[in-house]
C-alpha cells in the first residue's frame, strides 16, 4: 500500500499463504508474472491506477484454505489487466470487490476457474455490488466438467511428477490442462500443466503428496461467464468475448 509509479517484472510467485502479488498505491504496473498455488490469489491490485499485464495467474487456492484461490482480485478504481490469462483457480477467474470502478480487461483468457469446494463460485468473472468493468476482445469460457476421479500419481529421477487419471474422460483431458487436481487425504493441490499421452506433468502447490493412487477433484464448476450482483455492470465493447457458456448471469 502507498507505493507510486514501481515496477514489478519477471517474477515466479508460487505457494504464498496470501496473494502472489499486492499492489496498492498509484500508477504500479505489474508485468511478466508467474502467479501459482498462492492461497488467497495469484494477484491482487487495489487503490488507483494499477496496471497488470502479460501474465499468468493459475490454480491459485491451496488445500489449506478452501474459501480462497482467486486468480485477480480488483479493488478501488482505474485498474487495466492486459493479456493475462486466469485459469484454473479454486474460486472466481476475476473477483471485483463492491464498488471497483472503471476496470478494463483486454484481450485476457478467463477459463476452467471454480475448481474448489465454494458452491457459490459459480462464474468466471464476478462483479460485486457496484462494481463496473469493461471486457475488450477477451476469452471467457468453461472448462472441462467438474468431477472426482481416481488417479495416479508418480515422481521421476528428476523429481518431476506425473498424474494419470484412471478412468476415462467422455470428451477427454485436454480441457482439464492448466487446472487444479485437489486431494483430501491426504491434503493437497496440483498445477495440471501439459498433456502427453494420458497422463498430466504437473506441480505440487500445497500439501504434501505423495506417490500413489489417490482420489482427486479436477475440473470447472463454473455455470456462467460473468456473474453480476445489483448495481454491477459490465460492459462488452468490439466484438463479444469468445467463449461465453451462458449469458451474463445479474442477480
Amino acid at each position: 500500500g502507498g507505493t507510486r509509479a514501481c515496477t514489478l517484472r519477471g517474477a515466479v510467485l508460487i505457494g504464498n499463504g496470501s496473494c502472489g502479488a499486492e499492489s496498492g498505491g498509484q500508477g504500479n504496473v505489474l508485468e511478466d508474472l508467474l502467479c501459482v498455488g498462492n492461497g488467497y490469489a495469484g494477484v491482487s491490485l487495489s487503490q488507483n491506477g494499477q496496471t497488470l499485464r502479460n501474465s499468468r495467474l493459475v490454480a491459485n487456492g491451496s488445500s489449506e484454505r478452501p474459501d480462497a484461490g482467486f486468480g485477480l482480485v480488483l479493488m478501488h478504481r482505474n485498474h487495466t489487466v492486459e493479456r493475462c490469462e486466469m485459469r484454473g483457480n479454486a474460486h472466481y477467474g476475476v473477483y471485483l470487490y463492491p464498488d471497483a470502478k472503471s476496470v478494463v480487461l483486454k484481450g485476457c483468457t478467463v477459463q476452467g476457474n471454480c475448481v474448489g469446494p465454494r458452491s457459490e463460485a459459480v462464474a468466471e468473472v464476478r462483479l460485486s455490488k457496484g462494481a463496473q468493468a469493461r471486457l475488450e476482445a477477451c476469452t471467457i469460457a468453461a472448462g472441462g466438467s467438474w468431477r472426482t476421479v481416481r488417479a495416479s500419481l508418480s515422481r521421476d529421477a528428476k523429481g518431476g511428477w506425473t498424474l494419470r487419471p484412471l478412468e476415462p474422460s467422455e470428451h477427454g483431458w485436454e480441457a482439464y490442462q492448466q487446472t487444479q487436481a485437489r486431494c483430501v487425504d491426504p491434503g493437497f493441490t496440483l498445477w495440471l500443466q501439459g498433456l502427453a499421452s494420458g497422463a498430466f506433468a504437473c506441480r505440487p502447490t500445497s500439501g504434501s503428496p505423495r506417490p500413489g493412487s489417490h482420489t482427486v477433484a479436477i475440473g470447472s464448476r463454473a455455470r456462467y461467464g460473468v456473474f453480476e450482483s445489483s448495481e454491477a455492470e459490465a460492459s462488452l465493447q468490439g466484438d463479444p468475448p469468445f467463449g461465453f457458456p451462458v449469458p451474463i448471469l445479474r442477480q
